[in-house]
């Protein structure tokens, strides 16, 4: 990165008052970076080792105390400017994702980019002592500083390519009497930052899942309600909803104010699979070209993303359907990834809906939902899912 040389110079004389020892300031919420010491390298990287395996025989030869001099002026200087060059690159590349950070997962190009950039930096070279970490997970704090509202938008836009897989953790918690009152919480593993909850409501006819931004906040007149998850009487299916009206209840909204539906899921709907297990379908909406996701508003029936599955009209929907079980020495087995460590009938996996795969072929995982414990799971998903399409699907499985 070219830099003005007035400043460059200010920056080497000031180094050279610093001890060899000493680490340059810490950059926001990332690790700090090792600074190189006057004479070599801190580190003992194969670089260094063999240029001091080929100099040792040099070493020993008497050098002039002006020859000297000048050799560790031009170290000090070499060192200092690679630094600044270093701290300055990572500067700007934090800067920019700091402006981007709490719309990690909107529609913005600049994520992809940005992030390449970081894990361009990722890369250690000989030369390169800058390690800059940052990924989907650094994105999680500032959850708990944004608005119910800018954090409901964030839910519910889709996670970017860029991000990869996406591992949460879902804490269960029972209460009351017979453990009838059960929340849901929602974290990340890294930082064990809280996301979103969910609380089973009762006196509904209907199994009734009320998602909320804050934490243990459930009230549909707050700012932080994000919508719910409802299923039929059947509890074979299962719709998402956003924070919108309810048409059929208040006909005098607009349809801006109604709700819209973000996602289905269904059990068993086209029968159980050959082999007798269930068999799960599911679809979002699709994203258009500025990765926001077509808007279903639930006006009438025929709006519906249920309504259109089963009538075949699938055009702007995103289907998924589970990766069926094979049989293995009198059972039937599913391979999950190391993150579920118990087996369940809650335990599902999500691949792209295809009519051409072969039966027995296993197809590209974008959700997967599993038992850690009695009351812990985990729930890893990818692009083009959202937080809140995952987790309410991983919703219903808690209702099966």
């Amino acid at each position: 990165m070219s830099q003005p040389r007035e400043s460059k110079n200010n920056f080497i004389q000031n180094m050279e008052s610093i001890e060899s020892n000493d680490s340059c300031a810490d950059v926001g919420n990332h690790r700090r970076f090792q600074s190189v010491d006057h004479g070599e390298a801190q580190e003992n990287t194969p670089d260094n080792i063999l240029k001091r395996s080929k100099s040792t025989a040099k070493q020993s030869r008497p050098k002039s105390s002006s020859r000297r001099k000048g050799s560790s002026r031009r170290k000090k200087e070499n060192a200092a400017t690679l630094m600044y060059d270093q701290n300055q690159a990572a500067e700007e590349i934090i800067g920019k994702f700091q402006k981007i950070d709490q719309k990690f997962f909107i529609r913005n190009e600049d994520c992809h980019s940005v992030s390449a950039q970081i894990a361009g930096y990722k890369k250690r070279g000989s030369r390169n002592k800058t390690e800059v970490y940052y990924d989907f997970y650094s994105a999680m704090h500032s959850l708990t500083t944004l608005a119910p509202s800018d954090k409901i938008e964030l839910l519910s836009a889709a996670v970017r390519k860029s991000a990869g897989t996406v591992c949460l953790r879902i804490v269960r918690q029972k209460s009351g009497f017979m453990g009838m009152t059960t929340k849901y919480f929602l974290y990340d593993d890294t930082l064990n930052t809280f996301i979103v909850n969910a609380k089973k409501m009762t006196k509904n006819r209907t199994s009734n899942y009320l998602i909320s931004s804050e934490k243990n906040v459930f009230d549909k007149n707050k700012e932080s309600y994000a919508g719910k998850l409802r299923s039929n009487f059947g509890k074979s299916k299962y719709l998402i909803y956003d924070n919108g009206e309810n048409v059929e209840r208040n006909k005098n909204i607009g349809v801006e104010q109604a709700r819209c539906e973000l996602g289905f899921i269904a059990y068993n709907i086209e029968g159980a699979n050959q082999n007798g297990t269930r068999a799960i379908v599911a679809a979002i909406p699709k994203l258009n070209e500025n990765h926001s996701p077509v808007t279903f508003r639930q006006l009438k029936k025929q709006d519906s993303i249920s309504y259109l599955y089963g009538a075949g009209c699938t055009d702007e929907l995103y289907l998924f359907e589970n990766q069926a079980p094979y049989w293995v020495k009198d059972k039937y087995c599913l391979k999950f990834s190391d993150r579920v460590k118990k087996s369940s009938i809650k335990n599902f996996q999500l691949i792209k809906k295809d009519k051409e795969r072969k039966k027995g072929e296993i197809g590209e995982v974008f959700f997967e939902f599993g038992k850690i414990s009695s009351n812990e799971f985990t729930l890893s998903f990818k692009y083009p899912f959202s937080i809140m399409n995952a987790f309410s699907f991983a919703l219903s499985a808690f209702d099966k």
